[in-house]
């Protein structure tokens, strides 16, 4: 009889947290975005961020099937997956907005609504018809529905927008009817017009730890945010235009509170940002040295004659060794406006930061992708020579069984000089041709080396600003640390912004609390990883393969879009 009542135990028998597990492992989940990978697979990074990616979108990928069919099954299932389900919407378009905004219009007062499961939000899109059901028509409603979606998720945790020059998601997430405190904020500028971050209110971003601006280094965002964070209701005073005492005592107002914010990273930024700033933050100490010794004068960025001497000596050895002075360089006329704007924004931000944000522990900055050098002469195939191949079939070789170089400038064709300084008919000798080599290779990478080590010194300076000029700082307080991150291939694009945004959310989930970052917040330094490279026999980052000429033997050579080591840089290929 006891056998009989024995009954076999089914899925539905299960406790809900057991349950609600379950159905969190049918959620496809995002591969890593630090980028370069730390364990590069098989696989490109570009190739599987895309081929996953491009299947995630909202209201029903196909990443979710499975989370579908489970909720498809029976009512209690349904319920339990809907905190899945709506916990971080696509919104690429603006159908989708217009639906989401009708779902959540529909259910209001319901406990079941929509946005009282929505964690995250990504709107990659500010109005722009790009769906194929996007239509003028629905372009319309985009304002009224974005006010609804943001005004009605309360508890959000994340957060990707874009913005553009009278676009509506700006002015409807940083309003005054927004309540959610979002941690991880990523604003993306579409534009290369500023956001006008200074005209509107900033509570929305009050919470943030994790801020992230893509093409754009808004400085006056840091001023409004701290003000609208005291409660304000307007920006604070920068510290340029305050004495350090005054300083001093307008923060002592305000403890024990302090602004949450721990990492900021700006992407894609101009790639000459960086190569001056040592010179430039000097020649601003410089200034405001000379008029902070005015006794009429009370201004001197916020910091004391004998701290300012100080950061001055130690920014010393960092300085340009360029003969012109750094306010030249200020006023260049090679450089855009929005170069030195941008230059004078990073000094801002040095002075800013460390001042109002004791608990900033790092900076990333992601500068603009570089264009690859050229290949080698002696990589390049002999095809491409305007040297007949008659010429090449016969001629000589050195010692070392290579063809010598500029063989093939030799022969020349008809009414061409012949500028070599041996002659063409003798062939080279190994050691000759490692040097000419060498030459080469010098000739080849030296302004994109020194581009490079000027990069270093920026962030060396840009560190040492931070960290000598922080209030309050004790041997318990942790150093700001400065990264130059690799430029991301995509660019950006709607692929790549989507898959650091599941890998944003990822981060803010209680399960990953204890596991590291997959984020672009946790991208490596450039430098640390040319210096960690130890393998001689594998060809680091930044590096492609050739096949010498006549062999099939394959060499790595340095492209210039990533920095190398000292000992690369005596490594001869």
């Amino acid at each position: 009889m006891a056998e009989q009542q024995r009954r076999k135990l089914e899925l539905l028998d299960l406790p809900e947290d057991v349950l609600d597990l379950i159905m969190r492992h049918a959620i496809a989940r995002g591969p890593a975005t630090t980028y370069p990978p730390p364990q590069p697979s098989g696989c490109s990074y570009d190739d599987a961020t895309f081929s996953w990616a491009r299947t995630h979108s909202w209201p029903a990928p196909p990443a979710e099937q499975s989370l579908v069919a489970l909720a498809s099954t029976c009512r209690k299932l349904r319920h339990l997956s809907k905190p899945l389900y709506w916990r971080a919407p696509n919104i690429s378009t603006i159908v989708s907005a217009n639906r989401l905004a009708d779902a959540i219009r529909s259910s209001a007062g319901s406990s079941e609504a929509p946005c009282q499961f929505i964690r995250h939000l990504h709107i990659p899109n500010d109005g722009l018809l790009l769906g194929k059901k996007d239509v003028l028509a629905e372009r319309v409603h985009w304002s009224a529905s974005l006010q609804t979606i943001l005004s009605s998720c309360t508890n959000l945790q994340t957060i990707f927008l874009a913005t553009m020059p009278g676009g509506d998601a700006l002015t409807n997430f940083l309003s005054t009817d927004i309540e959610a405190r979002p941690k991880r904020i990523t604003f993306s500028c579409l534009s290369s017009a500023e956001p006008s971050f200074h005209k509107v209110p900033l509570q929305a971003a009050c919470g943030a730890t994790h801020l992230h601006f893509i093409q754009s280094l808004p400085s006056g965002f840091f001023p409004a945010l701290i003000g609208y964070f005291y409660q304000r209701n307007g920006p604070l005073p920068s510290p340029s235009s305050m004495s350090n005492s005054k300083l001093e005592e307008l923060l002592a107002q305000e403890q024990p509170r302090h602004h949450p914010l721990e990492v900021v990273r700006f992407s894609r930024l101009n790639y000459n940002i960086l190569d001056t700033f040592a010179d430039n933050m000097a020649h601003r100490l410089a200034s405001a040295r000379r008029v902070s010794s005015s006794p009429e004068s009370d201004s001197n960025e916020g910091i004391s004659p004998a701290e300012a001497d100080a950061l001055l000596q130690s920014l010393k050895p960092l300085l340009s060794t360029s003969n012109k002075s750094a306010s030249m360089r200020l006023s260049s006329e090679n450089e855009s406006r929005r170069l030195v704007e941008s230059r004078r924004s990073l000094c801002d931000l040095a002075s800013f930061l460390p001042r109002y944000f004791p608990h900033l522990k790092l900076v990333l900055i992601e500068l603009g992708q570089l264009a690859e050098l050229s290949m080698p002469e002696h990589l390049e195939p002999l095809s491409s020579s305007l040297a007949p191949s008659t010429r090449r079939d016969r001629n000589g070789t050195s010692t070392s069984g290579v063809g010598a170089p500029f063989d093939e400038l030799a022969a020349g064709t008809a009414g061409a000089l012949q500028t070599v300084d041996f002659p063409s008919d003798v062939a080279l000798s190994a050691s000759e041709i490692e040097v000419w080599r060498a030459n080469e290779e010098e000739i080849r990478c030296k302004g994109r080396d020194d581009y490079w080590d000027a990069v270093r010194r920026g962030k060396e300076a840009l560190e040492l600003c931070l960290n000598s000029r922080r209030l309050g700082r004790g041997e318990a307080d942790e150093r700001v640390e400065v990264r130059v991150v690799a430029a991301r291939l995509g660019g950006w694009d709607r692929n790549e912004s989507l898959v650091d945004f599941f890998a944003n959310t990822e981060a803010c989930s209680h399960s990953s609390l204890q596991h590291v970052d997959k984020s672009a917040f946790n991208d490596p330094d450039i430098f640390d990883l040319a210096e960690r490279d130890e393998n001689e026999h594998e060809a680091p980052l930044g590096y492609n393969y050739a096949e010498v000429p006549g062999t099939e033997k394959r060499v790595p050579y340095w492209t210039g879009i990533l920095p190398r080591s000292a000992r690369r840089r005596r490594q001869f290929m």
